[in-house]
Parts: structure tokens; C-alpha cells; sequence
């Protein structure tokens, strides 16, 4: 009978985190970053600046950074992760479709206008757009091709849309020196919209339970934006907490950027962003707690939260500048906290992702003798398990690594009483798999 030894190694090659709770930028130096988006441990940012640089990625979640489209001197304004890959707006009118690497490429025509905010729905595999010219478009193929949906163009542009199979919200968080804005609710996937009677808003979230979430925008010195809830699907809306008045709490609603993504919501946990601050709370709104510490503060109107993400452990967001002219290195760009520091037990987390592989294993030596490494980085936690095969499909050694915690992670396995030969070793996290090719040497 053969036997192996399969022994876990977790933080053995894990970094060492600091007990101070902070958000650390994790920027590229001199840059102006418009949006991001994450695909694993994939970054891919949208630029401002032309040079050839309106596209930037890093491969290690934000340690190192590289051009991904040399060339292209258009701005980038806005980018998203779909289930193929990356898409990118560039002004111009134009996207870029990425492969999951983002480093590879295609250009293609775009919505037809400038887009303000994408938002992918994991759940239909729809892709949506709002523009600057009052449309809603959706994709159905991750932005190869693009329809018109029927939100009255009456009005100025839609800056976010939030949507969860047929449900979907969408509005607008500009200002202009009225008050005409409207925020419309689908219930059809898209077929038809109603006007939801809250007027400007500057973020929607359509949870999983089927509540819906809005955050009304204000534009006075005096108001303040309030975060409305709807179990009804939008026939009666509740106020949750009206967020601090910070001379007009949508601290950035001048940038050419706007406002995306400042809501997430699973079950009783609620995170947002009314302008520069991050508010959390873990009693279904009755209480929120700032968490703010360490994120540019640009002063009122000066500075405000364009998007958020969970990834993994951690929540991502990035901070512009009201003008979108301020650099990376002047304390605006992509900053980055574990949950862990928010109150979350991140494991817990459920966070709707591409079904493409989150993690990638590389092992040595290959050709291994006795003892091989597997080394891997997730992206969050998950519970774990290895199983190695002969080429015949047959099991010969398996290890059941329970609960691996995010980042990088090792795992020994004891080759030495196994024939020469070629073996494939399968990886699993949470659900999904790698599978690579180990070759053993006598």
C-alpha cells in the first residue's frame, strides 16, 4: 500500500501583521487612478493620464504595478471584473477587454457614450453601464456588445446601478444647480423602470435577501445624505442613519468621475460611504462606527470614496480627488484594511466572484525526489484539501488542510515511496481547484 505524509505549512511564508489597525495605500507613486477592479490576486487600475498608461495592473495585489496597454494616450475612466476577465472605459468612447491576467488586451467599441460606473451582476452574468449621456446599457457577452434599457433620458447622467438578477437599481449623484435627479427600480430585469420617488442618490445595493438599500446624495452646506432601506421591493422606504453633514455629504459629487459601489450590504452587516469616511455597522443599522483613520481626508468637497471592494480578507477603496487632478503620492489612490479591523469574521464573508480559478499553485522542486513544496496565495480564507493521482485517475496520497487562512500558504508533501513517474496534484479552496503536473525522480 502507498503511503504519504501530507503536512500543512501555513504561515510559514505568511507576512506578519501589524496589531495597529490602518488602511495602507498601496498606489503606484504619480499616478491619478479613476477606478479599479479585482479579479484573485489581480489588480487592474484606470488611469488618468495618457503616455501609454491608461491601464495599469499588478499581479500581487497591489506590491508591484506594470503597464498592461502601452500606447494608449486616451484617460481611463472606469473598469469592472466579469466572469472572462477585466473591462475598461477609456474617454474616447472606447473599452478594452482584458483576459483574467489583465495584461492582454482587445479593443472594441463601447456603450456609445462615456461610461460613469459599471456594475457586473455574478448572479445573471449581466453586465451594466451608465453614461454620461442619461443611458443605462446592458451586456449580456462582458461588454462585447451592448442594449439600450428604458430608463428615461430626460435627465443628466446615471453614475451608479446596482443590480441582482431581475432586480435592479439605478441613479444619479450629480449636481448642477437643481434638483431634478431621479432614481429608477427594475423588477423585470430591465424591461420596464419606475421612478422610486427618492430623487438624487449616490449609491443602491440589491441584497441577497431582496432588501434594498439606497443612499440619498445631498448637496447643501446644511444636508446631509440619509441611507433609506426598502423590504418591500421599493414600495415603502425606511430611514436606516443619516450620515454626518460634511458641507454637503457627497464630498466629490464635482468630480467627472462620481460617486460608484459606496453600499455593501450581508446580513446584519452594513458598510458605507457617504462622501470621504467609511461608516460600518453589525446591528442591521441601528448603531455605525467610522472607521476613517488613515484615509486621505481632503477636507469638505475636497476629497471622496469612488468605489469599494472586498477581496479576500480585505476591503479595498479608492479615494480621488474632487477635481481629479490630485496624484497617488499626495495620499490619494487605492487604500487597503482587513476586515478583521471593520468587525468582520472574514471568513464568513460571502463574496460573489468570477468562476475563474482565485489562486494559482507553483511547486519545487519539479522533479521531486522526496519531500515536494506546494506554495499558493488566496485571496481569502476557505477550508482546503490536496489529492494526488497516478495518469491512470487512480488516488495516491490526499490531505484534508481544514480552514487556510488568506495570503501565502505552503504545503509539504512526502513523495519518496511513490514509482517514478509523472502525478497530478489537485489544490482545493472553498470550492474551487488547480490542478498541476508533478513529476517524481528516482
Amino acid at each position: 500500500m502507498t503511503r504519504s505524509v501530507i503536512t500543512l505549512l501555513a504561515f510559514l511564508f505568511a507576512p506578519v501583521q501589524s496589531g495597529l489597525a490602518q488602511w495602507v495605500n498601496i498606489s503606484e507613486a504619480d499616478r491619478v487612478y479613476t477606478d479599479f477592479a479585482v479579479i484573485g490576486q489581480t489588480i487592474v487600475v484606470t488611469n488618468e493620464g495618457g503616455n501609454g498608461e491608461a491601464l495599469l495592473t499588478s499581479p500581487d495585489l497591489g506590491q508591484s504595478w506594470q503597464t498592461t496597454s502601452p500606447g494608449i494616450d486616451r484617460a481611463g475612466r472606469a473598469t469592472v471584473a466579469t466572469a472572462s476577465g477585466f473591462v475598461a472605459n477609456l474617454a474616447g468612447q472606447k473599452d478594452h477587454i482584458g483576459d483574467a491576467s489583465g495584461m492582454n488586451w482587445t479593443d472594441v467599441d463601447g456603450p456609445g457614450s462615456n461610461v460613469t460606473s459599471f456594475f457586473y451582476d455574478w448572479t445573471s452574468r449581466k453586465l451594466y453601464a451608465g453614461t454620461q449621456s442619461a443611458s443605462l446599457t446592458m451586456s449580456t457577452d462582458d461588454g462585447r456588445s451592448w442594449t439600450n434599457l428604458p430608463v428615461p433620458s430626460l435627465h443628466d447622467e446615471i453614475t451608479w446601478v446596482h443590480a441582482r438578477g431581475d432586480t435592479i437599481l439605478a441613479g444619479y449623484n450629480q449636481y448642477d444647480g437643481t434638483t431634478s435627479r431621479f432614481t429608477f427600480l427594475s423588477t423585470d430585469g430591465g424591461l420596464t423602470f419606475v421612478d422610486t420617488g427618492l430623487g438624487s442618490t449616490a449609491a443602491g445595493f440589491v441584497a441577497a435577501d431582496g432588501r434594498l438599500l439606497v443612499l440619498t446624495a445631498a448637496f447643501s452646506f446644511t444636508e446631509s445624505a440619509i441611507l433609506k432601506r426598502s423590504s418591500d421591493m421599493g414600495q415603502t422606504w425606511e430611514d436606516v442613519v443619516q450620515a454626518p453633514s460634511r458641507e454637503g455629504a457627497l464630498g466629490a459629487q464635482v468630480t467627472p468621475l462620481r460617486q460608484k459601489s459606496l453600499l455593501f450590504v450581508e446580513g446584519q452587516s452594513i458598510v458605507y460611504a457617504p462622501n470621504d469616511r467609511i461608516y460600518v455597522s453589525h446591528d442591521d443599522g441601528a448603531s455605525f462606527v467610522e472607521y476613517s483613520e488613515d484615509l486621505k481626508d481632503g477636507g469638505a468637497r475636497g476629497s471622496a470614496i469612488r468605489a469599494m471592494q472586498i477581496v479576500g480578507d480585505d476591503l479595498y477603496v479608492l479615494v480621488v480627488n474632487s477635481k481629479n487632478e490630485a496624484p497617488t503620492n499626495s495620499g490619494f489612490g487605492l487604500y487597503r484594511r482587513p476586515l478583521s479591523e471593520l468587525g468582520f469574521d472574514a471568513a464568513s464573508v460571502a463574496v460573489e466572484s468570477a468562476e475563474l480559478p482565485r489562486f494559482d499553485v507553483s511547486m519545487y522542486p519539479n522533479p521531486a525526489r522526496d519531500l515536494a513544496t506546494f506554495r499558493f496565495a488566496l485571496p481569502r480564507s476557505g477550508q482546503a484539501g490536496l489529492t494526488v493521482y497516478d495518469l491512470l485517475g487512480r488516488e495516491v496520497g490526499r490531505g484534508d488542510l481544514g480552514l487556510v487562512r488568506a495570503g501565502p500558504n505552503a504545503v509539504s508533501w512526502d513523495a519518496s515511496l511513490l514509482p517514478a513517474g509523472a502525478y497530478l496534484v489537485r489544490v482545493r479552496v472553498a470550492g474551487e481547484h488547480v490542478t498541476r503536473i508533478l513529476t517524481v525522480a528516482r
